[in-house]
């Protein structure tokens, strides 16, 4: 496994996605279907196995008085023991589309959590590991977290148990100091202490709320994104993000102000917590499991 993910190959996960060819990726738009094409892409060139012999996971979900359809994409990477956990990575490849007649790349949010996905299923790829890993791009985040809800409701893991999710979403930026940010189930035992001890690549904080001049009040982290359904249901998450910022929902989220030494060592930072959390034992994970509220 390589060190660190190219800055240029995350760099051009991120500029298609975040290209005005895709328009917003808007769900149900033809952008979207573009995204999805090019993660499919990724997923196959990866060698990742299709869910139930495929990729795509269409959902219907209720907008106001009319049904609308989404569409998540699921990849999987298998475990050495067929019998093993899930650990479910995600991130949500929708955005705004075209509002007011300005596309919305979206480029941060969330251009910038589908390519670090794609970073870490190709680092984590080769060989088998010892959970299976789910890499699942969602839809319809942006107007209800629509597939994350799809996918709880589906339980498609079953009957193996969902050990862990981890959630990606806004990592391409940040304000005066770079770091990196995360909320998540502080049952699982002695990991903020072991995050604590280790020389990462960024600074990383625990956060619970957020506040910014760039949004009304503040914005809940267990609920901000699709972590929050898992969350709720009593699964371990962890969910991080960099920071709020001026160009958030709006035209100006390009990809030009993506930092991209900030994206790298996002992806550096992420690493050794992966590897960290695939040695713990299942048993760990189910400990940290809560009843749902």
């Amino acid at each position: 496994m390589s060190a660190a993910a190219p800055a240029d190959q995350l760099m051009a996960d991120l500029q298609y996605l975040a290209s005005d060819k895709l328009e917003g990726r808007k769900t149900g738009s033809a952008g979207a279907a573009l995204a999805r094409d090019y993660i499919r892409q990724q997923f196959l060139a990866a060698r990742l196995q299709p869910l139930q012999q495929k990729f795509s996971h269409p959902f219907d979900y209720s907008a106001g008085f009319s049904t609308r359809q989404g569409e998540n994409l699921i990849g999987v990477l298998p475990a050495c023991s067929e019998q093993a956990p899930v650990i479910l990575i995600s991130a949500h490849y929708d955005h705004l589309g075209v509002v007011g007649g300005k596309i919305h790349n979206g480029a941060d949010d969330n251009a910038s959590g589908v390519a670090m996905l794609l970073a870490l299923m190709r680092w984590l790829s080769p060989g088998c590991r010892p959970y299976h890993y789910w890499f699942v791009a969602t839809d319809a985040e942006e107007n209800g977290l629509h597939g994350a809800k799809a996918l709880l409701a589906s339980q498609l893991w079953m009957p193996a148990e969902l050990a862990l999710v981890i959630n990606l979403d806004m990592l391409g930026r940040h304000q005066q100091q770079p770091r990196l940010y995360w909320f998540g189930s502080t049952r699982l035992s002695g990991f903020k202490d072991w995050l604590v001890q280790q020389q990462l690549a960024l600074p990383l904080r625990w956060r619970r709320s957020e506040g910014s001049r760039y949004i009304r009040g503040k914005v809940d982290w267990a609920s901000a994104s699709d972590h929050a359904p898992f969350y709720r249901a009593g699964y371990p998450v962890l969910y991080f993000a960099t920071a709020m910022h001026k160009d958030y929902h709006s035209p100006s989220d390009d990809w030009q102000a993506i930092k991209p030494e900030l994206i790298e060592r996002v992806f550096q930072t992420l690493q050794p917590i992966i590897l960290h959390l695939e040695q713990q034992p299942p048993a760990w994970f189910l400990a940290a499991r809560r009843d749902g509220s």
